[in-house]
C-alpha cells in the first residue's frame, strides 16, 4: 500500500513539474526578430497565438506597435524635411527647420525606445502569468501531511 502511494506521488510530482507552461523570449538581431519558447525557436504566428491567450500582454504588444509606428512617422518627417529643404544649399533652410528636424528625430528615438520597453513588458507580463497556475504540493492538511492543491 505504501509503495503504491509512493509511486503515485512520484508520478504526479514528475507529471506536474513537466506540465508547466514555457516562457517566451524575443531576440532582435539586425533585421529579423526571432521568437523562442524556452530553447525552441518558434514562428511569429505561433508567438502571437500564445500572446492571444493573455489579454494584458497582447494589449501591451499592440501599444508597442503604436509607438513603433509613431517613431517611424517622426523619423520620416525629419528625413523628408531635410530632403525638401536641403542641407544648407537653400536660403529656405534656417534655424526653425533645423530645430524641427532635431525635435522630430528626438521624438522618433523616444517612440522607438518606448516600443522596445513595452515589448519587453509584454513578454514579461506573459511570463509572469505563467506562474499563476494550479500546483499540487506536499503540505499540511487538517489530519497531518498530504497533497495540497494551490491556486
Amino acid at each position: 500500500m505504501k509503495l503504491k502511494l509512493i509511486i503515485t506521488t512520484a508520478f504526479l510530482t514528475f507529471f506536474i513539474s513537466r506540465s508547466t507552461a514555457q516562457e517566451l523570449t524575443m531576440f532582435q538581431p539586425f533585421l529579423k526578430t526571432q521568437f523562442y519558447q524556452d530553447d525552441t525557436r518558434i514562428s511569429k504566428a505561433d508567438f502571437f497565438d500564445l500572446m492571444r491567450k493573455d489579454q494584458e500582454a497582447l494589449g501591451l504588444w499592440k501599444k508597442s506597435n503604436t509607438h513603433l509606428y509613431l517613431g517611424v512617422i517622426a523619423l520620416n518627417v525629419s528625413v523628408l524635411t531635410l530632403a525638401i529643404t536641403g542641407w544648407g544649399d537653400n536660403d529656405e533652410f534656417n534655424d526653425g527647420v533645423l530645430v524641427g528636424v532635431i525635435l522630430s528625430s528626438v521624438g522618433s528615438l523616444y517612440f522607438f525606445d518606448r516600443a522596445r520597453v513595452l515589448r519587453k513588458k509584454s513578454i514579461l507580463s506573459y511570463n509572469a502569468n505563467l506562474d499563476k497556475t494550479t500546483m499540487i504540493e506536499y503540505g499540511v492538511v487538517p489530519h497531518g501531511l498530504g497533497l495540497v492543491m494551490r491556486f
